[in-house]
């Protein structure tokens, strides 16, 4: 399987970002700003990123640039997390680009061989020395970033620096406005204060619409099929759509596949598993597995469970079709112990390797 190639972005460009990368290292904004305290970077073609500073929290230290309406959405989400927010989905959700100061045994070996052609060398027993940048998207793995959103950090780094050192001096200067609004930062070189600061209201994106799925031909062998089989009552399906725990690669840039799992609740049993593409529509392929497991059972169920809202929409018409009741659930107790087993295997595997 060839090995995917980090994108090409020029040596000098990097050199000019690690500069203001050490600077925003030393300068310690976390100090001064917390992680709700986000601004804004408007790029060349328009469009907004949301940037905030970590380190409040004193887990990670860096920074975090949301990028555009699925990134605003997921920030305001993380800031109005309740304790018992499911924060392992993340992985899977970032869009952004982050840059993160830790250990050197945090970085790959693309990321290594870089710093060293930029003769970066931390001073002897410096903490959080070492930047790992990365770029994030939906269901792919944290990779590295294209020449564009290393442009964007490069203008953005020593503009957050500029506006927490105003932070500094004003601490309340975010309490006295909406809190929806937020500040531009400002541009090269600019130094920015109460008055000359830009407030915007940006209100939450609401959800992309899900497509609907479509109904199945009614000409169809199997769910003709399946439409005159008796009912089981008492027979519970899960139906589940997941990230798997480990990317693969196809030599582009690596992603996470999503799994779809099919259970009979009522015994344990995993009817039928399946990977996807990453442009494969979940729902047909969801369809088409769940009317073959149903053939295969001989009967229908009664309840058909899922917790994702993406099945719930895509399976409805099939659902219809078949008389099946449909539900959407909070859990789906085979799935999770599925996955608990799942991730156990992993680590295991991980351990004897």
């Amino acid at each position: 399987m060839p090995q995917p190639i980090p994108p090409p972005v020029p040596i000098e460009l990097w050199r000019a970002l690690l500069q203001e990368l050490i600077a925003y290292r030393r300068a310690e904004p976390w100090r001064w700003m917390g992680d709700a305290a986000a601004s804004v970077h408007i790029d060349e073609g328009g469009n907004p990123w949301f940037a905030c500073v970590l380190g409040a929290g004193r887990q990670v230290y860096g920074l975090c640039l949301y990028r555009g309406a699925n990134g605003l959405r997921l920030f305001r989400e993380l800031c109005n997390s309740s304790p018992d927010y499911d924060f392992s989905q993340l992985t899977h959700r970032q869009d952004a680009v982050t840059v993160w100061f830790g250990p050197k045994a945090d970085l790959d070996a693309v990321q290594i061989q870089r710093l060293r052609e930029l003769g970066y060398t931390p001073k002897r027993g410096e903490r959080m020395a070492w930047p790992d940048v990365r770029s994030h998207r939906p269901g792919l793995f944290p990779w590295h970033p294209e020449e564009s959103e290393v442009r964007v950090l490069l203008a953005v780094v020593p503009a957050v620096v500029r506006l927490a050192d105003l932070v500094r001096r004003h601490p309340y200067c975010y309490d006295e406005h909406h809190e929806n609004a937020l500040p531009t930062l400002p541009p090269p070189g600019g130094f920015p204060t109460l008055e000359s600061l830009d407030w915007r209201l940006w209100m939450t994106p609401e959800e992309p619409p899900i497509e609907k799925g479509a109904a199945i031909d009614e000409s169809d062998p199997i769910l003709r099929k399946v439409k005159v089989l008796p009912v089981a009552n008492g027979m519970e399906v899960e139906v589940d759509l997941i990230f798997m725990p480990e990317p693969v690669s196809e030599g582009g840039r690596p992603f996470y596949p999503r799994g779809i799992l099919i259970f009979r609740s009522d015994n344990g049993i995993c009817c039928s598993m399946n990977l996807l593409k990453p442009d494969e529509d979940a729902g047909k392929v969801a369809g088409g597995m769940l009317l073959g497991v149903l053939a295969k059972l001989g009967c229908r169920t009664r309840q058909l469970l899922v917790c994702q809202r993406e099945l719930e929409v895509k399976l409805a018409p099939l659902a219809r079709q078949l008389g099946l009741d449909l539900r959407r659930v909070r859990r789906l107790a085979c799935s999770e112990e599925f996955q608990v087993g799942l991730g156990a295997h992993m680590k295991h595997r991980h351990m004897g390797s």
